[in-house]
């Protein structure tokens, strides 16, 4: 599940009618990249059950009434963070809000990335779009326990170079020992960097797969397409994991 991917409604409350979201604010409101809109937010009370693992997710109401399913953004205990994907109605009146808007919020929601299956092990991300929002949260995660883990390569694909967001986190992270690759399937004349798919990054790059564990989000295609191309190289599909 990226940012603005649909999941399981949670269930009524026996009525027909599913209870009511509680309330939260947006905290802060800034672009990621162009297409996507970074809300920071609260809620009004300790949220239930509270965010406790990289992938989950939250059920967000926006003040029109329309609703929907966003990853958080960020690792558990740091402050509750969105990305918004521009173009559609629901994202569209999310990205309009600014610091002190209310909007409602469910408590986390999914069972996130078992990121108990990286201890000890190599790690592989992938993430297209707006999925880098659960990759980025695990990667913040993976970082805070770092010693614990063996090399850790993420892949980002994106269409435009603009679309890569949080260039300065992305400077921390290689200084944690983390391999950033950025993939455009649109590449500019100067674009210097790799091209085409995640999966083709991942496949030039030969990785070890007997001792490794990968975590995605994207789009189907995106998600066979690593899970063949990492059979190839020796990583079961039963060590991909996806956040719900």
């Amino acid at each position: 599940m990226g940012s603005n991917e649909a999941a399981k409604s949670p269930q009524s409350s026996g009525t027909g009618t599913p209870p009511p979201l509680p309330a939260g604010r947006v905290v802060a409101a800034t672009d990621a990249t162009p297409l996507l809109r970074s809300l920071r937010v609260r809620h009004d009370a300790a949220p239930t059950p509270p965010y406790t693992v990289a992938g989950q997710y939250l059920k967000v109401q926006a003040p029109g009434g329309q609703a929907g399913m966003f990853a958080l953004a960020q690792a558990p205990g740091r402050e509750l963070e969105l990305l918004v994907k521009r173009g559609s109605p629901l994202a569209d009146s999310l990205a309009v809000l600014v610091e002190g808007d209310v909007v409602l919020l469910s408590g986390a929601q999914g069972k996130g990335f078992p990121v108990a299956e990286a201890v000890g092990r190599d790690v592989w991300l992938f993430a297209v779009g707006s999925g880098i929002a659960p990759i980025r949260a695990l990667v913040q995660a993976l970082v805070d326990d770092r010693a614990r883990h063996g090399k850790v390569t993420l892949y980002e694909g994106q269409r435009e170079p603009e679309h890569f967001g949080f260039a300065a986190e992305r400077a921390a992270w290689r200084a944690a020992g983390v391999t950033v690759v950025e993939v455009l399937s649109r590449p500019h004349h100067n674009w210097s960097g790799r091209t085409g798919h995640v999966q083709n990054a991942l496949l030039e790059d030969r990785l070890e797969g007997a001792g490794a564990v990968a975590y995605l989000c994207g789009m189907k295609g995106m998600v066979e397409g690593v899970r063949e191309t990492a059979a190839t190289l020796g990583l079961p599909r039963e060590r991909t994991f996806l956040n719900y």
